[in-house]
C-alpha cells in the first residue's frame, strides 16, 4: 500500500502525516503554524493565497495581525534558506499574499512499521499515550490509496453514500466543525451541509442516501439533516457516533459526549453505554448495561441484518476488546483480536467478517480484517506514522475510509499579571505532559513521551531551558511528583510486571520503589508532607478515590460514588483533595477533605472541569475546562464561588491539559496539543 503523500522540492521534503519539514535530511526547528502556513500554501499552490485566508485557515483560536503570519513566513524562509527578494519556493506579492512557486514533486513517503505502546495501565484514562517503533511496512490485500481531503487542519469521521462515491465527512476549516459531502471523482466539487458553527462531527450517511445523521457539540445530541442541506432535526437529547442501521429503522450511538479529537482520548470520560434510538426521531432505549460487558462502550457499528450491534469495550487503554450484542443486549459476543488494542471496528457487507483499527503490543498501528469462527486476523493494510481512525466501509465492500491523524503538545506557560501566553517547549514529541512546579517553584517535571521511548520524566527551568531525562529506563514512568524539600521526583512506573511508585534522588540520580500500586490505579500523586498517595481504581468502568499510607501501606477508599469519581489534586496545606465527579456527559469540579468525608460539588455548567492544581494560598483551582466547544485553562475561587477563563482558544482540533499553578503565584504551565488530519481511501482488492 503506498505510503500518504509527501512533497519535495530541490533538497527539502515535506511530510505533512508526520508534520515535518526536512533540508538535506535533518528536520527542520519549525514552529507547528509555519508548517501549516507551508502545507497551506503547497495545497494551493496554483494560486496566490491571500494573507486574510491564511490567517483565517491557520490562527482560528486567536485574533492576530499580519505581523503574526509575516512571522511564519519569515521563519519558513529562514530554515529553508529562501531569499524574499530572489525567492525560490515562497513569493511575496505585496499588499495581497504568498504564493508558492518552486517545482514540485509528490510521492508516497518512506513506508515504516510503527506501533504504539501503552505507558500503562494505570496511567490516567483521560491522558492517554502512545509512543512509535520503526521497522518495514508489509501492507496486504488492499488496492490503490488515495488522498480525499488535503486540510492543514482536520478532517475526520468518513461516511460512504450507500453507492460508495461521495464520502460524507467533518471539517475545521471553518474554524468550527461542520459537515461535508465530497464525490470521489477527481476534481468533484464539495458540498458544506451544516453552517451553524456547532462543532458537528460524525456524520453517518442514512441507507436510503436521503439524510445523514451527526452529533453536535454545541446543542448536544444526535441531529438528522438532508443529504443535499437543509434543517436539522435533533432525534437524540444526548450521544455521539451515530451509526444507522442497514435496514434505515434505528440510530446507534454511544450515550457519553466527545470531549476532545485528540488521538489518546479515545476513551468516554465517563460510563458510556450504546443506545438506538428511531430513525425518525423518538424514545432512546439502551442496549448496554455498564456491567455487561464490564467497562466503557463506544463506537457502535450495525450488522448487514441490523439484529446485532459491534462496539469496542475499553477498561483501559492497554485493554480493549471488540463485542457484538443483540438489539436487547442480550447474546453478548466478545471477538478475540489477540493482543491487540482495538479502536474501531465495523462489519464487513456479507456479516461474515468485521474489519477494524487497532495496535498490537509488539506489531503495528493498522487495518485488519477478522473472519467471525476464530481465524486469525489479516492485516489489511498498515499507516505508516499516522493513526488510523474513523473507519468506514461502503455498502458493497470495495472501497474502504479512515482518517490519518498526528498529534503536537508542548508545554506553554501564561503570565498571571499580563495574561501572554509563549511557549515553553517547542519539539516534536508525541507528549510533553503533566507539569508539576518543585516547591521553589524554581524548575518542573514533567513527562515526554516521544517516538520509540515509551515515557520518562523530565526536568527543565520554571521559564523554560535547560531541559533533561531524570528518568531513562526502558519502562515507562508518568505522573511526577515532588518531594516536600524538593530534592527527589516521586513517579508511576512499571518495572518488570509490577505497576508501583518510585522516587529518584536528583543528586545522586538513585533509584528506589516507594510503593506497590494496584494494576488500575490512576493518576497517583504524592501528599504535600510526602507520607501519602491518592489515586483512583475502575471497578465496571466507575472511578473512585483511593489513599495509601506510605509507612504503614495502609489503603483507605475516599469515595463512593455511583457514576465517577477521580482525578485528583492535593491543596498546597494537604487539607483538601480536589477532583472530578462524573455526571452524565459532563465532569464537575469537586472538593473534599483529605482525611475522607462528604464531597461537595462545585462547578455544574455543561462540559468537562478537569483540576490540576491549586493557587499558592489555596484558595483557588486551576483546571482544564471545556466549554462550547473547545477547551482551555479556567480557575475557580472558593471564596467567590465563581470560574473565570484564563486563555482563549477556540479550536475543538487542540486541548489544553494539566494546567501547574506556579507557587510563586506568576504564571500557570500547561500542556497545549493540536491534531491534525485528512480522509484517505482505498479501492480493496
Amino acid at each position: 500500500m503506498p505510503a500518504p503523500v509527501q512533497y519535495r522540492f530541490e533538497d527539502i521534503q515535506v511530510d505533512p502525516a508526520r508534520f515535518h519539514v526536512c533540508k538535506a535530511g535533518e528536520i527542520l526547528p519549525l514552529e507547528p503554524k509555519s508548517i501549516r502556513v507551508l502545507l497551506h500554501l503547497i495545497a494551493h499552490r496554483d494560486r496566490v493565497v491571500p494573507k486574510e485566508e491564511l490567517i483565517q485557515a491557520i490562527w482560528t483560536d486567536t485574533f492576530v495581525t499580519d505581523n503574526v503570519l509575516t512571522r511564519a513566513v519569515a521563519q519558513l524562509r529562514k530554515s529553508l534558506q529562501d531569499d524574499a527578494k530572489q525567492p525560490r519556493y515562497i513569493e511575496t506579492i505585496p499588499t495581497i499574499g504568498y504564493r508558492f512557486v518552486a517545482s514540485l514533486e509528490a510521492h508516497p513517503g518512506k513506508q515504516r512499521r510503527r506501533f504504539l505502546i501503552p505507558a500503562a495501565a494505570a496511567f490516567s484514562l483521560a491522558a492517554g499515550w502512545m509512543v512509535w517503533k520503526a521497522g518495514p511496512a508489509k501492507p496486504l490485500h488492499a488496492g490503490p490509496l488515495t488522498q480525499l481531503t488535503a486540510s492543514p487542519g482536520l478532517d475526520l469521521t468518513p461516511s460512504f453514500s450507500p453507492d460508495g462515491n461521495s464520502i460524507a465527512y467533518s471539517s475545521d476549516r471553518t474554524g468550527r466543525f461542520e459537515i461535508y459531502v465530497k464525490p470521489l471523482g477527481p476534481g468533484s466539487p464539495e458540498i458544506q451541509i451544516t453552517s451553524d458553527g456547532g462543532q458537528n462531527l460524525e456524520p453517518a450517511w442514512s441507507p436510503d442516501g436521503q439524510a445523514l445523521a451527526y452529533h453536535s457539540i454545541i446543542k448536544g445530541g444526535i441531529f438528522r439533516v438532508p443529504a443535499l442541506g437543509g434543517f436539522p432535526r435533533r432525534i437524540s437529547p444526548f450521544g455521539s457516533q451515530p451509526a444507522w442501521s442497514r435496514d434505515g429503522s434505528w440510530v446507534a450511538f454511544r450515550s457519553d459526549s466527545l470531549y476532545s479529537l485528540a488521538v489518546a482520548d479515545f476513551l468516554p470520560t465517563s460510563v458510556s453505554t450504546i443506545w438506538v434510538v428511531p430513525a425518525a426521531g423518538g424514545e432512546p432505549r439502551r442496549v448496554t448495561t455498564p456491567a455487561h460487558p464490564p467497562a466503557r462502550h463506544t463506537s457502535p457499528s450495525w450488522s448487514p441484518d441490523s439484529l446485532r450491534i459491534l462496539f469496542i469495550s475499553y477498561g483501559s487503554l492497554r485493554k480493549a476488546q471488540i463485542w457484538s450484542a443483540g438489539l436487547d443486549g442480550g447474546d453478548l459476543r466478545a471477538l478475540d483480536t489477540g493482543d491487540q488494542v482495538p479502536l474501531h471496528a465495523v462489519y464487513g457487507p456479507d456479516g461474515r467478517s468485521v474489519f477494524y483499527t487497532a495496535y498490537s503490543h509488539n506489531a503495528d498501528w493498522g487495518i485488519w480484517r477478522l473472519e467471525l469462527g476464530g481465524r486469525r486476523p489479516v492485516e489489511v493494510a498498515q499507516t505508516g506514522a499516522g493513526v488510523p481512525r474513523d473507519l468506514a466501509l461502503s455498502a458493497d465492500g470495495r472501497r474502504l475510509a479512515y482518517t490519518l491523524t498526528s498529534m503536537s503538545s508542548n508545554l506553554w506557560s501564561l503570565s498571571l499579571s499580563s495574561g501572554q501566553r509563549r511557549p515553553l517547549t517547542m519539539d516534536t514529541s508525541l507528549r510533553n505532559s503533566h507539569p508539576v512546579f518543585s516547591p521553589d517553584a524554581s524548575r518542573l517535571a514533567f513527562f515526554v513521551i516521544r517516538q520509540g521511548i515509551a515515557g520518562d520524566i523530565w526536568l527543565m527551568n520554571a521559564g523554560g531551558g535547560s531541559p533533561f531525562a531524570v528518568t531513562t529506563d526502558t519502562n515507562p514512568e508518568y505522573m511526577p511528583s515532588w518531594t516536600p524539600d524538593g530534592k527527589a521526583i516521586a513517579y508511576a512506573t512499571r518495572r518488570g510486571d509490577r505497576h508501583s511508585f518510585w522516587i529518584t534522588t536528583l543528586a545522586d540520580g538513585v533509584e528506589k520503589p516507594l510503593a506497590p500500586l494496584d494494576e488500575l490505579a490512576g493518576r497517583p500523586q504524592l501528599s504535600p508532607d510526602g507520607k501519602e498517595i491518592v489515586y483512583h481504581l475502575s471497578k465496571d468502568g466507575v472511578l473512585n478515590l483511593w489513599k495509601r499510607d506510605l509507612a504503614t501501606g495502609k489503603t483507605t477508599q475516599l469515595t463512593f460514588d455511583p457514576e465517577s469519581m477521580g482525578y485528583s489534586c492535593w491543596s498546597p496545606d494537604g487539607q483538601w483533595i480536589a477532583l472530578e465527579t462524573i455526571r452524565g456527559e459532563d465532569t464537575h469540579l469537586t472538593l473534599m477533605p483529605a482525611g475522607g468525608g462528604e464531597p461537595r460539588q462545585l462547578t455544574f455548567e455543561r462540559g468537562q472541569s478537569w483540576p490540576h492544581s491549586w493557587s499558592p494560598d489555596g484558595g483557588k483551582i486551576a483546571f482544564a475546562g471545556f466549554r462550547d466547544g473547545a477547551w482551555n485553562v479556567w480557575q475557580y475561587s472558593l471564596s467567590s464561588g465563581q470560574t473565570r477563563k484564563l486563555t482563549d482558544y477556540t479550536s475543538m482540533a487542540g486541548f489544553v491539559r494539566y494546567p501547574a499553578w506556579s507557587p510563586r503565584n506568576d504564571q500557570i504551565v500547561y500542556e497545549q496539543a493540536e491534531t491534525r488530519g485528512n480522509i484517505y481511501w482505498i479501492e480493496m482488492k
